[in-house]
C-alpha cells in the first residue's frame, strides 16, 4: 500500500506523493544535524559529497531514498562515519549540559532548553548536591556558612560567634557527616 500525502517540499511548495518512511525521516535529521553542526550550507555540502543540491534537500527532508555510495559521499564530506548517519543513537556522545551562575539567573530553563537543543542530556548541579548531601540547598548553605564565619578571625570579626548553635536531629548529622566527606570541612553542632 502506497500512501499518498500532502508534503511540503524543499522548496517550500506544496507537493503529494508517497508518504515519508520514518527511516528515511530520521537519516534526513541525522544528516542535517551533523551538517549544521559542521557549520555547513547545503550547497557546500552537496558540491564536496559531488551530488546535487536538490538531492541532498531530498535526503534531508525524507522524500529522498538515497544510495549508500550518495550516502558514503555524504559521511565523508561530512567528515564523520556512514555509521553515524544510519544509525541512530540516544545521546550521539553528547556531552552533558551543566550551567553555573546567580540563583534566579534562568539556568534550569536555559540549561534545559539548550540540552534539548542539542540533544544531550541536562545536569541540574543543585540537584546532584541536594540528592548526594541528602538536604536542601539552604541546610548546605548554612553548614558552609558556619564553617565559614567559625574560620574569620576572632581579631577581624570580634562581634561574630565562631561556634553557632545548630540544632540536632539525625538528618542534620548526616548531612554534617556528608558535607565532611564532600568536602573536608566539618560543622560544628
Amino acid at each position: 500500500m502506497n500512501d499518498l500525502v500532502h508534503t511540503s517540499g524543499p522548496g517550500g511548495l506544496g507537493e503529494t506523493g508517497p508518504a515519508k518512511h520514518p527511516f528515511l525521516v530520521a537519516l534526513g535529521h541525522r544528516v542535517r544535524a551533523v551538517r549544521e553542526q559542521r557549520g555547513m550550507s547545503r550547497k557546500t555540502l552537496a558540491h564536496a559529497a559531488d551530488v546535487s543540491e536538490r538531492h541532498l534537500a531530498n535526503l534531508e527532508y525524507g522524500v529522498g531514498n538515497a544510495s549508500i555510495l550518495v550516502l558514503l559521499h555524504v559521511a565523508q564530506a561530512l567528515e564523520c562515519s556512514l555509521q553515524e548517519l544510519l544509525v541512530e543513537s540516544p545521546t550521539r556522545s553528547a556531552r552533558p549540559i551543566a550551567l553555573v551562575g546567580l540563583r534566579g539567573a534562568g539556568k534550569s530553563t536555559l540549561g534545559a532548553m539548550l540540552a534539548n537543543d542539542l540533544g544531550a542530556p541536562f545536569i541540574e548541579i543543585s540537584r546532584r548536591i541536594e540528592e548526594r548531601a541528602g538536604g536542601g540547598t539552604g541546610e548546605i548553605i548554612g553548614l558552609v556558612a558556619r564553617k565559614a564565619i567559625g574560620a574569620i578571625p576572632a581579631a577581624r570579626s570580634n562581634r561574630w560567634s565562631t561556634s553557632i548553635p545548630m540544632r540536632s536531629s539525625p538528618r542534620r548529622a548526616a548531612l554534617r557527616a556528608t558535607m565532611s566527606s564532600m568536602s573536608g570541612c566539618s560543622a560544628t553542632a
